[in-house]
């Protein structure tokens, strides 16, 4: 899997100036491995300090560390996940790529895959358009789209044959999905619906940023949807990489003084 993860790599940084692809990413609902989990949950000692049990919940601490601690878990098991698939993969097909005289990798990528990574023209250009990509652009980064496309079709394979080994074989994770709960203060933050609900749904947004934009809509909808029934909140969250987009928050700021009901219409018509 390293030289499959490195060529993945290799033709992620090859798009990285396609800038366009920052907040155009769209979430796809992919079949996942069907694993046991059988997890350890956070109140379970993991220090002990003086005869007094330390949990994994008073790890995690308050506010921006506990964020900070919440990424790094996440990443472990990201890390964690993406090893299980690979020591499948080894149990399975290590025998036979040592008989074939030739690396796990390169067997499972030319005799079980069987290397199909051809994109057609008609993928290509459903890729140029879901991504904005600019006419002027395509030319010059023709190649590179390409060999994304390629690495994110041999990922996608990948991850349907261990989805497929996990329904043959028995695994099971002693390790769950970190769940980290954040206290969000409200405070001035726009608000709309019934401020003392049971269900409250924070937006943190960008106003320049496409996929915001996108996830505003939904917002949206359950703002008709629900109405008064649950109470939503606007954070102002403005992206390093978009030059309009903390001028724009800070005119939301102002616009909020003049009370929620401006700030919302403001915060459509940005979105619109």
């Amino acid at each position: 899997m390293k030289r499959f993860h490195s060529k993945l790599m290799l033709a992620l940084s090859a798009l990285a100036l396609v800038v366009v692809f920052a907040c155009t990413g769209e979430s796809k609902a992919k079949e996942k491995p069907h694993y046991t989990v059988k997890e350890t949950p956070n109140t379970a000692p993991l220090a002990n300090i003086d005869g007094k049990s330390v949990t994994e919940e008073e790890l995690m601490g308050e506010g921006e560390e506990r964020m900070e601690y919440g990424e790094a878990l996440r990443k472990v098991y990201d890390a964690r996940m993406g090893r299980v698939g690979h020591v499948l993969l080894e149990r399975v097909y290590g025998e036979a790529a040592k008989k074939a005289g030739t690396s796990l990798d390169e067997y499972v990528e030319t005799k079980v895959l069987k290397g199909d990574d051809k994109i057609s023209d008609a993928d290509f250009n459903k890729f140029v358009k879901e991504k904005q990509i600019p006419k002027e652009q395509i030319a010059q980064l023709k190649d590179r789209i390409y060999a994304y496309m390629k690495m994110q079709k041999k990922q996608e394979q990948m991850q349907s044959l261990i989805v497929k080994l996990s329904k043959e074989h028995k695994v099971e994770l002693y390790f769950g999905k970190p769940s980290v709960k954040m206290n969000i203060e409200i405070g001035t933050s726009p608000t709309f619906g019934k401020k003392d609900s049971k269900v409250k749904i924070v937006e943190f947004s960008d106003f320049q940023c496409p996929f915001c934009s996108r996830a505003a809509k939904t917002v949206q909808e359950l703002k008709k949807k629900y109405g008064n029934k649950i109470e939503f909140a606007f954070k102002q969250y403005p992206l390093p990489m978009h030059p309009n987009a903390k001028p724009a928050s800070e005119a939301a700021l102002c616009v909020n003084e003049q009370g929620s009901e401006k700030f919302w219409k403001y915060h459509d018509k940005l979105f619109a």
